[in-house]
């Protein structure tokens, strides 16, 4: 049976992820920052704070042999040029960027020959965020994705990202006006935004695909065209 770390699975698009290669029959583990989330010690959950690096060196030894690392942790942007401050800077890059490099770095010799890591970056990469420091973290995840797909190719462990648009009943979504939402809807093609479950299906292509690496996957109803 195969097995993959989720990490940050309580999330909308980890808990997705986790249901659908559940079903697939794959074995998913996953970890959370919440430790109230984890105090019935819950097997195949732990803890992991991604802007501690002593924290990330202890799951290494928690955990078994892995066929993937799927990254789902995230940040909501929440802060506009004039409102934003170093903390929530360096919180956003940790979270998004620093974090899943070092766990890499950490768990490089737990990832099997032939496994897989996936990212998620966003639409923002591309178009931009009324939060300056996330369009920036979520473009650091690509050049960490096509930069470690080269550094792990020698090991024939693929590296690739998904960027979605805007994901219906995130927390993003629903902190958003009405109006907010129908514009973005009527900047997508397909007038359907995209759903956990779009971004878990596309995942487990990625983790599937043995012929792509260093590739980021656009799911996005037509918002964004382009690599």
């Amino acid at each position: 049976m195969e097995t993959i770390l989720i990490v940050g699975i309580n999330g909308s698009i980890g808990k997705a992820v986790a249901t659908f290669f559940t079903e697939k029959g794959i074995l998913c583990l996953g970890t959370s920052s919440r430790k109230d989330l984890l105090k019935n010690k819950i097997k195949g959950m732990f803890f992991l704070d991604l802007t501690d690096h002593e924290s990330i060196d202890a799951l290494n030894n928690k955990l078994p042999m892995l066929d993937a690392i799927i990254f789902c942790s995230g940040l909501e942007p929440s802060c506009s040029l004039n409102d934003t401050n170093i903390k929530h800077h360096q919180n956003m890059m940790n979270i998004h960027v620093s974090g899943p490099l070092f766990v890499v770095q950490s768990l490089n010799d737990k990832i099997k020959k032939g496994g897989s890591i996936i990212f998620i970056s966003s639409i923002a990469a591309k178009k931009g965020s009324y939060d300056p420091s996330y369009a920036i973290a979520k473009s650091a995840v690509e050049g960490m994705t096509r930069t470690l797909a080269n550094e792990l190719g020698t090991r024939l462990i693929r590296v690739n990202a998904i960027a979605p648009g805007l994901v219906k009943n995130t927390p993003v979504h629903k902190r958003m006006t009405q109006d907010f939402r129908e514009n973005h809807l009527k900047k997508t093609l397909l007038k359907k935004l995209t759903t956990s479950i779009d971004c878990a299906q596309a995942i487990y292509f990625l983790h599937t695909q043995k012929q792509m690496t260093g590739q980021l996957v656009h799911i996005n109803g037509g918002q964004y065209f382009g690599n």
